[in-house]
């Protein structure tokens, strides 16, 4: 599946297509409540690898807004696990741009 010509298994998608079928695991494990209360704990965790804590040191704000740092990662994971193409390929060329050039320490890719 390729994010910036909308094909998937060789067939043309629709803004109007859902990036995951609404009967498929994704979407049902992500209407869970219980995901959304642990997201926090997920951040902090991800927060404790020395690597990732200083990417988001020196690439983010989430010291100066926390709380909008976590709207805009649930947004982008609730669009992209029950949205539709129409409404997460922007928010996926977004992170791309914004993830994409970040390297580590010498120059190595973090993705």
């Amino acid at each position: 599946m390729s994010i910036g010509t909308g094909q998937q298994a060789g067939r043309a998608v629709t803004d109007e297509a859902y990036m995951f079928p609404p009967g498929s695991a994704l979407p049902q494990i992500t209407r869970e409540l219980a995901l959304l209360l642990g997201g926090g704990r997920a951040l902090l965790l991800q927060l404790a690898h020395p690597l990732i804590a200083a990417g988001v040191a020196d690439h983010s704000r989430f010291q100066d807004a926390p709380q909008a740092r976590l709207e805009r990662t649930l947004d982008l994971m609730l669009t992209l696990s029950l949205g539709t193409w129409g409404a997460g390929r922007p928010m996926l060329r977004r992170f791309h741009a914004v993830h994409g050039p970040i390297v580590q320490g010498r120059g190595t890719a973090l993705h």
